[in-house]
């Protein structure tokens, strides 16, 4: 009834494997994370407290502070890289949502544009 509609074959769940795979793996899936489980955002978190000079509670507060949201927001990008640990088990460390990692995550990966913000951010994963 509707199988002319949209792209071809993707209307009725039919897509042909080489579009889903490439040579046997899946494209994009590859996690080139750390998942040695020697960090624990815990330990991320004071180091960034520290760099930054202020204490880890009102690091990971709910103050919503840009002085203190672009600290929290790189936090997170460093745990998720460093720890291998899912957006999940992040938001349970740091008391909140995976949602709210994802976005803290996106944010700080565009300030990384900025060449102080990226030096700072260099700094802090050299302590690991």
């Amino acid at each position: 009834m509707y199988s002319d509609r949209g792209r071809k074959g993707i209307q009725n769940g039919r897509v042909p494997i080489k579009e889903e795979v490439s040579g046997g793996v899946v494209l994009g899936s590859k996690d080139y994370r750390n998942k040695s489980g020697i960090l624990s955002p815990t330990q991320i978190a004071r180091a960034v407290a520290d760099f930054v000079e202020i204490d880890v509670n009102v690091l990971l507060g709910y103050s919503r502070s840009k002085r203190l949201v672009k600290w929290r927001h790189l936090t997170y990008l460093i745990a998720y890289e460093l720890t291998g640990e899912s957006l999940t088990e992040l938001g349970d460390r740091f008391n909140r949502n995976h949602t709210s990692i994802l976005n803290g995550k996106r944010n700080a990966s565009r300030l990384l544009e900025n060449p102080e913000y990226f030096r700072h951010y260099q700094a802090i994963k050299a302590l690991f």
